[in-house]
């Protein structure tokens, strides 16, 4: 069973061949050490066997494929406003483009790129923006910001800092600026009260 198996793999019979096209086989030495029936079961197992096989190459070969137009995208250095069409006639002449055989499939991959592109965008700009806060924060510190500080003369002091321009807008600092006053002033409650309770426990 083994040596008739051997002969349809080396003869590289298709998954797809009718049984009746073993006759390219029949003059060799081994296609007659089993009956008809023995070779049919042998046939049957390769053909099962082989099919699974191919079907883990094709999936193999896509999956490659993939990954080469992946790079392909990371190369071309694409963006959340980039388009199939502009990616198509800038690339469209590389191996990794024309890799994927289907113009539907191209284009699903190049989306399911963009999605990604447009959530790291995104994770980029939100921490751009938190650290843009807490440098604005650290500069109302440095210039002893307290809970009874105005707006009106404390940015005179600090508006030629980068810092300060760094915030996209003039209500955002503001904002900003009121929300570490209220921050101070909570601090100072929490200090006052700590005190209060700590005189209490000594005087009892």
């Amino acid at each position: 069973m083994r040596s008739f198996l051997q002969v349809l793999h080396e003869s590289e019979v298709s998954t797809f061949s009718p049984w009746e096209e073993l006759y390219k086989i029949v003059f060799d030495s081994r296609y007659l050490l089993l009956t008809s029936e023995e070779r049919k079961q042998v046939f049957d197992k390769y053909v099962r066997e082989r099919a699974e096989e191919e079907r883990k190459e094709k999936k193999k070969r896509l999956q490659q494929k993939k990954n080469e137009f992946r790079q392909l995208m990371e190369e071309a250095k694409l963006h959340s406003k980039s388009s199939f069409s502009d990616f198509s006639s800038k690339h469209g002449r590389d191996e990794r483009f024309k890799g994927i055989e289907k113009v539907r499939d191209r284009e699903k991959f190049f989306n399911e790129y963009i999605v990604e592109v447009r959530k790291r965008e995104k994770e980029e700009k939100e921490r751009k923006k938190e650290q843009v806060k807490s440098d604005f924060i650290a500069l109302l510190k440095e210039k002893s910001v307290g809970r009874h500080s105005r707006w009106a003369e404390i940015k005179k002091k600090v508006d030629l800092d980068p810092r300060y321009k760094a915030v996209e807008s003039s209500t955002l600092r503001e904002d900003y600026f009121r929300e570490y006053c209220k921050l101070v002033k909570d601090e100072r409650k929490k200090e006052k009260d700590g005190k209060e309770k700590e005189r209490d426990r000594s005087s009892s």
